[in-house]
């Protein structure tokens, strides 16, 4: 019986060592996988690299980019907000502020058919000459149309500004571009001094804060263009300012903040909406 006993518990000790000894080898194995967290077969157990990760293939780019160099002008010349003008009348001002919106960026082929460059939002002023209009398919364009202003759901709600990232041309700005949501954006600020009289002192004030849907104005340019993948293409255009102050009289014409004088605000918008032209 002795003996019995004896042998198995020699049986139940080697099993027993059998087992721990499997689950030692066990542990000690490391699984293998994937082990970068970027890959698209990442297995975050995997211990050791299988050498099999996989990623996902960037998409080649089909598209090109469109770039305005956009140049204010004062009768011809490069516009200095520190000069002072003088109108055909005889008035003279300078123009110390200067902002205006662009955007709904539109491409139209010889067809007719038009590409919208999507979110293309552009804040133009004086400092800046150069801006990324935004990416739209390759092809030859032979027109070329845009929004001065914003469109009503980006003009009247969405977004606030606040919470645009800072950069954007829609977030808040120095000087503001904004009043309030009942209002929405100043599609155009134009700030300066002015006087009526030849040899007078510049110390009247002059205010156009331009807002609201119904001033928004449509701009269309001819203009032949190719855009070709990958690349970046740019358009030269300008703005002729005296467009627009040579129908202006300062003796009637100093104010308006749109809703004041709507009459005005009106005026200033369709004379600016003409004032883009091809460099």
């Amino acid at each position: 019986m002795f003996s019995t006993i004896k042998h198995t518990s020699f049986i139940l000790l080697a099993t027993t060592g059998l087992v721990v000894f499997s689950l030692f080898l066990s542990s000690c194995a490391k699984e293998k996988g994937c082990t970068d967290p970027k890959a698209l077969n990442y297995n975050p157990n995997a211990k050791e690299s299988s050498g099999d990760c996989q990623y996902p293939t960037s998409e080649p780019n089909t598209k090109g980019t469109l770039k305005f160099e956009l140049h204010q002008h004062f009768k011809g010349n490069a516009l200095d907000t520190a000069a002072v003008y003088t109108l055909d009348n005889g008035q003279r001002f300078r123009l110390a502020t200067l902002r205006y919106y662009i955007s709904k960026i539109t491409l139209v082929k010889s067809d007719s058919s038009e590409v919208v460059i999507p979110e293309s939002y552009l804040l133009v002023k004086p400092s800046a000459t150069e801006y990324i209009a935004g990416e739209a398919e390759p092809g030859t364009y032979v027109k070329l149309k845009f929004y001065l202003g914003l469109d009503s759901a980006t003009n009247s709600g969405g977004i606030m500004p606040v919470d645009r990232p800072s950069g954007h041309p829609l977030a808040l700005q120095n000087p503001s571009m904004f009043w309030t949501w009942s209002t929405g954006y100043i599609f155009m600020k134009m700030e300066g001094l002015s006087d009526t009289l030849p040899s007078g002192a510049l110390t009247q004030n002059f205010s156009w804060h331009l807002g609201e849907n119904a001033l928004r104005r449509t701009v269309e340019i001819p203009l032949n263009f190719t855009l070709v993948t990958g690349q970046t293409t740019s358009v030269a255009l300008k703005a002729e300012l005296n467009d627009v102050f040579k129908h202006i009289d300062f003796k009637t014409d100093r104010m308006t903040h749109t809703m004041d004088n709507r009459s005005l605000a009106n005026a200033i918008m369709d004379y600016a909406a003409l004032m883009f032209s091809k460099q």
